[in-house]
């Protein structure tokens, strides 16, 4: 009996636990909501006074609040796990929550230029990604140095890439790494024209390298507008439209898409409303509630990881690596070289097939016998082997006849190139002259000749013109 009573108590207290719910009233009124990681509370800042919620056992406490004139709408909150942080959405700076109240710790100024820049912790320190300013984007990173109370560069001159610059985009870190991707970036020759990227990036923290993944296989305009969860080293995103919630996880290079169920639509309802975010905390997730549409006001409820997913309906890469591209280079330079080869050995042979054929002491052309006597295949050959110009003299000595007199060989000669000529344009269907006369260089009254190996097989395409 003793142990139906414990049970039944134990059961009781369940239930009561379960079904109280802190309220946030008067939510038309909020104006900022900070999550504190480190204190495990949650901040709901009004005008003049704070609601702070204990999220480990619930409680609520209204505690008054001077927020020392700063225009809380002005500033985004931010926490880096050791502090909480109001940062200046348009220049540099930065106001500290502590103790309840609210002051300044910087030294700078409004600057404009990281406007909508990537904010992101890591090892108690506050960094800025990006933004725009001034018609161009921010291609580099800034920390906040308590020290100084100054926003400082963070180099990244080992880096042998880096990122173009953009806004928007979304970080997320892991370790001593925060991963880059998406955002957008703007036209180089016409600031007014801005468009989304598609790459990832990698920035080492310790030792400042940048390196490029790859390129993200997912549509990213517009992402960084949707609802945002950090989940462990996963990042969350609710899209109403298509009704499914994205699970990206870097560290395996996957994208998982959920179906959204009916809780998960109602805690995202408030996705327009920046100011209630879902967050995950102590492993359990933590959203935003309206119970009653008739009350200003909203619940804080929390719910564990297998009431958020819904139906897994795929699983892909979430980017293609670098690498891909120099495997599939390597694999694919091999066939290429072999194409180019294949094409040169078939552009040879097409432009061989044209030329005319020394074969066996006779001459061919597409495989047809060329009818020509003895002594202009002679001839012709020897004009083919002949690396300068041909001179008179040197074609007597081919035809060899020294019995003849001058006048009977100089119109042999004639003859034969005649011949020479009128066959081989015949066949080659061609109305210039193959063998070719012009006066010497050297002495205008002798006569010097060449022929044009370009028509030949095995001979260069351009031909040799020296004049002796």
């Amino acid at each position: 009996m003793k142990q139906l009573l414990f049970s039944l108590f134990v059961f009781t207290n369940c239930i009561l636990l379960y079904s109280f719910q802190p309220t946030i009233k008067n939510a038309s009124a909020v104006q900022k909501v900070l999550v504190s990681n480190h204190e495990k509370k949650l901040y709901v800042f009004y005008e003049n006074h704070i609601s702070r919620f204990d999220l480990n056992n619930f409680e609520t406490e209204d505690i008054l609040f001077d927020n020392q004139l700063f225009d809380l709408n002005e500033y985004g909150v931010h926490n880096d796990g050791e502090h909480n942080y109001f940062l200046h959405s348009q220049g540099g700076g930065v106001l500290l929550f502590q103790n309840d109240s609210l002051f300044r710790v910087d030294n700078s100024y409004e600057h404009k230029m990281q406007i909508n820049s990537s904010i992101f912790s890591h090892n108690g320190k506050v960094y800025k990604y990006g933004g725009y300013g001034f018609w161009s984007h921010r291609n580099f990173i800034t920390e906040f140095d308590s020290e100084t109370r100054e926003w400082e560069f963070v180099p990244f001159s080992e880096s042998n890439n880096y990122p173009r610059g953009r806004q928007d985009a979304i970080a997320k870190v892991i370790g001593d790494y925060v991963y880059i991707f998406g955002g957008t970036a703007m036209d180089e020759k016409n600031g007014m024209l801005k468009y989304p990227l598609n790459d990832i990036w990698k920035f080492d923290l310790v030792n400042r390298i940048w390196t490029k993944l790859g390129t993200v296989n997912l549509k990213l305009d517009g992402l960084s507008q949707l609802p945002r969860v950090d989940f462990e080293e996963s990042v969350l995103f609710s899209n109403e439209i298509e009704d499914v919630i994205l699970k990206i996880n870097f560290k395996t290079n996957e994208i998982e898409t959920y179906g959204r169920n009916s809780i998960l639509r109602k805690i995202f309802s408030w996705k327009g409303d920046k100011r209630f975010q879902m967050f995950y905390l102590q492993k359990k997730f933590y959203g935003f509630f309206k119970s009653n549409n008739e009350l200003d006001q909203l619940d804080l409820v929390a719910r564990n990881s297998d009431e958020i997913f819904g139906n897994l309906i795929s699983k892909k890469k979430f980017y293609e690596s670098e690498d891909k591209f120099s495997r599939n280079l390597i694999f694919f330079f091999p066939l290429l070289v072999l194409i180019i080869f294949i094409i040169y050995q078939i552009d040879k042979e097409r432009i061989k097939s044209k030329k005319i054929i020394f074969q066996k002491g006779e001459l061919y052309y597409k495989g047809q016998r060329i009818e020509m006597e003895p002594l202009s295949i002679k001839v012709l050959k020897h004009f083919i082997n002949s690396e300068d110009t041909v001179s008179s003299s040197q074609i007597m000595d081919w035809i060899n006849k020294p019995q003849l007199d001058y006048s009977y060989r100089t119109r042999m000669i004639n003859e034969t190139l005649y011949k020479i000529n009128y066959s081989i344009k015949n066949v080659l269907k061609i109305d210039y002259e193959v063998i070719s006369v012009k006066k010497s260089s050297l002495d205008k009254r002798l006569k010097v000749y060449t022929i044009d190996k370009t028509l030949f097989s095995g001979y260069p395409i351009i031909k040799k013109e020296i004049d002796v």
